[in-house]
């Protein structure tokens, strides 16, 4: 340490090399606002953007069940009732697992895609991607099915409490 020059109003030694830096920069408060400002708007962003995914996700849902009741309504249209509850002639426990066993729809019902041959009324069943709860279509008599799913939250005018939906000819309802 060198001491330069005396301040000759308050008498303190300056030190040289303290003069020759630079003591500019931040202060370690500084840093941490940034960091603490940087951190709250990465866990807002966040958190909209899983809301938003979510919203997507059930959105496509319902439109894939609208699109499997079209369908239905076709075949129906076709041949006067709902196709039987049977993939490639086998029924399968607690319904057919839309998309899982049965890929097509044709006017002879539910196939795998292998033996789809007949009129292909829906060529690919929508399968659910996201949850562990498969698209199950149930027939109750000719003129009456059930397609049960699962919702993550409300959409639209659907208000869900428990996540379980069905829809039937008429309705798409939750509980």
């Amino acid at each position: 340490m060198w001491i330069t020059s005396k301040n000759k109003k308050s008498g303190h030694a300056r030190l040289k090399f303290l003069q020759s830096k630079n003591l500019g920069g931040f202060t370690l408060i500084e840093l941490l606002v940034v960091i603490a400002i940087i951190g709250i708007l990465t866990t807002v962003t966040v958190v909209t953007l899983t809301s938003a995914r979510r919203r997507a996700r059930d959105t496509k849902r319902v439109a894939d069940i609208q699109q499997m009741r079209s369908a239905l309504l076709l075949y129906a249209n076709t041949r006067a009732a709902f196709p039987e509850a049977l993939v490639d002639g086998i029924s399968p426990v607690g319904g057919v697992k839309l998309g899982d066993n049965a890929k097509c729809l044709d006017d002879n019902g539910f196939h795998d895609v292998s033996t789809c041959t007949g009129t292909k009324i829906m060529e690919r069943v929508p399968k659910e991607q996201s949850l562990s709860t498969p698209y199950t279509y149930t027939r109750e008599t000719g003129a009456y099915y059930t397609i049960g799913f699962q919702l993550e939250g409300p959409v639209g005018d659907l208000n869900v409490v428990t996540g379980l939906c069905t829809a039937d000819e008429s309705v798409i309802k939750c509980n």
